[in-house]
């Protein structure tokens, strides 16, 4: 698991990649599914609010 950032952390992270113009996010090295998973809520989320 990465060591920088918790699943909470990387969920978080999803509106500041997309106002960036990330098309594609997901995980590498250090993450985890349950990484994954936070992310995808986060999108999902994020989805709900546009």
């Amino acid at each position: 698991p990465s060591k920088c950032f918790d699943d909470l952390q990387f969920k978080l992270s999803v509106k500041r990649w997309q106002e960036a113009g990330a098309n594609l996010i997901g995980g590498c090295c250090r993450t985890t599914p349950s990484t994954v998973c936070a992310i995808s809520k986060g999108l999902k989320e994020q989805a709900l609010f546009h």
